[in-house]
């Protein structure tokens, strides 16, 4: 595989994962508060 096509994989891994673990981090804040 090339290094271009891995660094794409990788990269649109983290931009999926991301906004999931935030909203999960937030949504046990907000628990949390409650």
């Amino acid at each position: 595989m090339p290094l271009r096509a891995l660094v794409a994989v990788i990269v649109t891994t983290v931009v999926m994962l991301v906004p999931r673990a935030w909203a999960d981090t937030a949504w046990e804040r907000y628990k949390a508060v409650l």
